[in-house]
């Protein structure tokens, strides 16, 4: 269903804008029209066959904040400004004029520049062992917002740091599928250690919750339970660090800000996690890159009604 998801979503907004248009007097109608619209948006990703949860959860949750303040904005344009009246009144109108489609251009550039950012991720540095993992670090460590590393190696022994024991033998991590009830929910160690191919040693810091996993594979003989094995090929996305001991001055190299811990090949997690992310961010960040031209609607109508309301006498009207 890929190919057809993005003309899908652009009938969506062609009829969401023509019902706009057509009862565009009406208070309630657009907002209305605008709420099913992203409604009927998320449905059609959900359904198109390549959901990756940890990138629609981010997007969502920005574009739930955009809609928020668009809606604040239709508020201003339609029950504030008719309103004002009163010369007395222009100082709080120019100071909604610039907030209220400030906040929307901010939520809006927020959702797009996420969507351009979920792009860049198939760049991220792949590394194997030592060697690279030094360079990486050197290179990116001290950046803010770093996109992070993908670590690949394979997982083994938690640290000492982890002080919860293995309830299934042999499984260094676990969890237990939505909708099972019973038995343990999950086991997440606050530490493992990743071997690279060269034998290097990286603390990985744990993961909190599914959302971090990714095709965990299926336990044997334990019902809705997913888990990583000791020995198994994994896959782990965060930021570079490193370690120094206290006693030698040995320095070590960790994993800081894990994001995600996925099972298999480095080639799989792209083919079935970072580009289905890609395809998501470009249906909504186009979305999101229209929205930005939303803004100096609500700005131009109220800088109108400043003026307005600045030639006029104390005691005068004006119209909105």
């Amino acid at each position: 269903m890929d190919q057809f998801l993005i003309p899908v979503c652009a009938v969506l907004v062609a009829l969401a804008a023509f019902q706009i248009w057509r009862k565009r007097a009406s208070f309630w109608w657009p907002p209305v029209v605008i709420l099913l619209l992203a409604m009927a948006l998320f449905l059609a990703y959900l359904f198109s066959g390549f959901v990756v949860t940890y990138f629609f959860e981010d997007l969502v949750g920005r574009i739930l904040a955009f809609l928020f303040v668009a809606f604040l904005n239709w508020i201003f344009l339609r029950a504030i400004l008719p309103r004002a009246e009163t010369q007395q009144s222009a100082k709080g109108i120019l100071l909604l004029t610039i907030g209220f489609p400030l906040a929307l251009l901010i939520t809006a550039a927020a959702w797009w520049i996420a969507a351009v950012e979920i792009n860049a991720y198939p760049a991220n540095p792949m590394v194997r062992n030592g060697a690279e993992f030094e360079q990486d670090y050197n290179e990116h460590a001290t950046l803010l917002n770093y996109r992070g590393m993908y670590l690949v190696g394979r997982i083994g022994d938690v640290t000492a740091i982890e002080k919860e024991p293995e309830t299934i033998p042999g499984f260094v991590a676990y969890y237990k599928a939505s909708g099972s009830t019973g038995g343990d929910p999950a086991r997440f160690p606050l530490e493992y250690i990743v071997t690279l191919g060269d034998d290097t040693e990286v603390a990985v810091s744990g993961i909190e919750s599914v959302e971090q996993t990714f095709a965990w594979p299926e336990i044997p003989l334990r019902n809705f339970y997913h888990g990583l094995k000791h020995g198994d090929p994994v896959v782990v996305w965060g930021n570079p660090g490193s370690r120094t001991q206290l006693g030698g001055g040995e320095q070590s190299w960790a994993i800081v800000n894990t994001r995600v811990i996925a099972h298999g090949m480095p080639e799989d997690f792209i083919r079935n996690f970072v580009m289905p992310g890609v395809r998501t961010a470009r249906v909504f960040g186009w979305v999101g890159f229209g929205c930005l031209f939303l803004a100096p609607i609500p700005f131009a109508l109220g800088l109108r009604k400043y003026f307005r309301l600045r030639r006029l006498s104390v005691g005068g009207k004006a119209d909105a």
